[in-house]
């Protein structure tokens, strides 16, 4: 029997959440047990199977952590070491998420080398000691925009940071509709089906809660489409979509409400 535990601070419910969905997701069709308890103000989750799965489990366990770190990890690493005097709340969220979101397969590869599944591996640990390429990494763009902050309160200087690191985001789908619902913006598939986001990790660090045009451009980072049509009217002022046709302006489309398929 092969039996692996994850620990970490016991704080972030969403970070043990994740880990728990994605877990049981990954290592569907795979007979194993997934649990978890909390001990010493850690979260612990355990992960067991047959021996003759652990190959199997053990990638899966790899591509978890490793989305967990290159996320909630750099999320909270960058909200940490950023200092922008940027008020503008719907322009700093998508600076935060496209940091977040750049170059992540390379972050994720970076973790994943790092790793051994052997018994239990302590998250914090693990990103404070073994990880220092990593925060490296990170800190050096960091660190950029910080050296850089007079310059980046020029609006145009800022929009052309962020296109560069949106331009750098591997694109992950096709094409996303946006259209408003009862004064909301619904991001939709090519079909007008609404987009379940709960399977993105980067969508996950967003809640509906916040307010609706940084949970839109914020979707948008994480989403990467390839192509992005907007569905509104011609009078509709958002600081959002303003946004949106400056940094995704090779990728977007603007039609009027009423030509979409709902």
């Amino acid at each position: 029997m092969f039996e692996f535990q994850i620990a970490f601070s016991g704080k972030d419910q969403k970070v043990l959440n994740r880990l728990i969905e994605d877990l049981k997701s990954s290592t569907a069709g795979i007979e194993t047990v997934i649990t978890s308890f909390a001990q010493g103000g850690r979260a612990f989750v355990v992960i067991a199977c047959d021996d003759v799965e652990k190959p199997r489990v053990s990638f899966s366990i790899c591509d978890v952590i490793s989305d967990i770190i290159s996320t909630f990890y750099k999320l909270e690493f960058i909200e940490n070491n950023l200092a922008l005097p940027i008020n503008n709340q719907v322009n700093l969220s998508a600076f935060k998420k496209a940091l977040i979101a750049f170059d992540r397969e390379t972050d994720k590869y970076i973790i994943t080398r790092s790793l051994k599944i052997d018994h239990t591996i302590y998250l914090d640990e693990f990103f404070q000691f073994r990880l220092k390429q990593l925060r490296n990494k990170w800190m050096e763009i960091i660190k950029l925009a910080n050296d850089n902050a007079s310059y980046l309160l020029c609006n145009d200087t800022f929009i052309d940071l962020l296109k560069f690191l949106i331009d750098n985001i591997e694109v992950s789908r096709g094409l996303v509709n946006i259209v408003k619902k009862a004064g909301k913006f619904v991001l939709c598939d090519e079909d007008f089906n609404e987009i379940d986001q709960s399977s993105n990790p980067l969508c996950e660090l967003d809640e509906r809660t916040k307010e609706d045009e940084i949970w839109l451009i914020s979707s948008l980072i994480a989403l990467s489409p390839k192509k992005i049509v907007v569905y509104c009217n011609p009078f509709e002022n958002s600081p959002a979509l303003t946004l949106i046709t400056q940094i995704f302006e090779n990728r977007i489309s603007i039609l009027p409400a009423e030509k979409n398929g709902l």
